[in-house]
């Protein structure tokens, strides 16, 4: 099964490194953006990713806000912040906003392809919840009709 994962960093040769990651994993296909706001458009146009790669330091609106506006409109996405920033406080904060993992650049290619693989499995964990508790929801509609009746 081939799962997306956009990667968002101003910076090219980030993105290529993320992407060369991504692409020997071979269960992935990447989309990418500079930029939070377009980072947000190919998320709605391509369809709900599985992963984003997001990179704290965007031009215009940063890291953080696009996690939250992300994690608002697709719940299920795994979103992994990049940072050439060690602050302890700001990791912290990501990971309290639903981050699932943070990552100090530079990084090695094996960080990279851990964090990727906590992400699916966390994008997995989150897709299969959402899918018990609709399954949940129509079992409580059943049996609230039933009881009606």
């Amino acid at each position: 099964m081939t799962m997306r994962v956009l990667i968002v960093d101003p910076d090219r040769r980030w993105r290529d490194t993320m992407r060369e990651c991504a692409a020997a994993d071979g269960r992935v296909w990447t989309l990418e953006a500079d930029g939070a706001e377009d980072a947000l458009v190919l998320a709605e146009s391509s369809g709900a990713p599985a992963a984003v790669f997001c990179s704290l330091q965007l031009p215009g609106r940063d890291g953080l806000w696009l996690t939250e506006q992300l994690r608002a409109a697709h719940p299920a996405a795994a979103v992994v912040l990049t940072t050439a920033e060690h602050d302890l406080e700001l990791a912290v904060r990501s990971l309290q906003a639903g981050v699932v993992d943070y990552l100090v650049k530079p990084f090695a290619r094996e960080r990279l392809a851990a964090a990727l693989e906590r992400a699916l499995l966390a994008h997995r964990a989150r897709a299969a919840l959402d899918d018990l508790r609709q399954e949940l929801a129509r079992k409580h509609a059943q049996v609230t009709e039933a009881l009606a009746q």
